[in-house]
C-alpha cells in the first residue's frame, strides 16, 4: 500500500545517507600523517575515488544537512592539500637529482589535474542540489592550496632549470680557460650559491606570506652571489 511504499522510500533514503557517511569515515585514515606515500598513483587514486563517492551525496541530500556536507567536502579538500604538501616536502626538491625532480613534478601535475576535474564535478553537484532541495542555501566559495602549490612547484622547476643552464654555460666557458679550471673557484662559487638556497629554505611548499618572503629572499641572495660569478667570467 501507499504507507508501505513511503516507508520503503524513507528506509532507502536513510540507508543511502548512512552509506554515504560510513564510506567517508575513512577520511581520518587519509588525513593521518604519512598515510599517503606517493603523489601518483597513490594520492590521485584517493582523490578521484573520494570525490566520486562524494557525488553520491545527491541521493542523500534530503536527509543530510547541506551545510554539513559542504563542510565535510572542505575537510576532504584540506586533507588532500596537507598530504600533497607533506609528500612534496619529503622529496627534497632542491637536493634530489634532475631526473627525480622531473618525476615528482610530473606526478604532482597529475594530482593537480585530477583534483581540478573532480572539484568541478563536486561543485556542480552541490549547486544542483542547492537549487533543487535547498533554495535558501548558497554553495560556499571553497579555498584550497592546490593552485598555490602548483605555482610554487613551477617556480622551483624554473629556478632549477635556470641554474642547470648556468652550470652548463659556466662549464663551457671554463673549458676555454685553463687557469680558471685549475683554480676551480668559479665552480665552487656556483655550488655555494645553490647551497645558499638549500640552507635558506626549510619548507619550499610553505605558501604563506612568510613562506613567500623566505623564498623571494633566498632567490635574491642566490642572484647576488651570481653577480660575483659573472664578474669573474668577464
Amino acid at each position: 500500500n501507499e504507507a508501505e511504499m513511503q516507508l520503503d522510500t524513507a528506509v532507502g533514503t536513510v540507508q543511502s545517507c548512512v552509506s554515504f557517511i560510513k564510506d567517508l569515515s575513512s577520511l581520518e585514515a587519509v588525513a593521518a600523517p604519512g598515510a599517503i606515500t606517493s603523489l601518483h598513483p597513490h594520492l590521485t587514486k584517493v582523490v578521484s575515488s573520494t570525490c566520486q563517492h562524494f557525488l553520491k551525496y545527491r541521493f542523500s541530500s534530503k536527509v543530510y544537512d547541506f551545510n554539513r556536507a559542504m563542510k565535510l567536502f572542505e575537510m576532504v579538500g584540506h586533507a588532500f592539500c596537507q598530504q600533497t604538501r607533506s609528500v612534496l616536502r619529503s622529496k627534497n626538491l632542491f637536493q634530489c637529482s634532475a631526473k627525480e625532480f622531473l618525476q615528482v613534478y610530473d606526478e604532482a601535475v597529475e594530482v593537480f589535474t585530477v583534483w581540478k576535474v573532480e572539484y568541478v564535478q563536486v561543485k556542480t553537484m552541490l549547486k544542483d542540489v542547492a537549487q533543487r532541495n535547498h533554495k535558501n542555501e548558497k554553495v560556499k566559495n571553497f579555498s584550497f592550496d592546490f593552485d598555490a602549490f602548483q605555482s610554487r612547484l613551477a617556480a622551483v622547476k624554473e629556478f632549477r632549470d635556470q641554474h642547470d643552464r648556468m652550470v652548463t654555460v659556466t662549464n663551457s666557458v671554463l673549458q676555454r680557460d685553463e687557469e680558471a679550471v685549475q683554480s676551480g673557484s668559479i665552480g665552487s662559487e656556483l655550488s655555494e650559491a645553490y647551497n645558499y638556497i638549500v640552507r635558506s629554505i626549510v619548507d619550499i611548499m610553505d605558501i604563506s606570506p612568510a613562506g613567500e618572503g623566505i623564498w623571494l629572499e633566498a632567490k635574491h641572495g642566490y642572484e647576488k652571489r651570481l653577480e660575483s660569478i659573472d664578474d669573474s667570467i668577464v
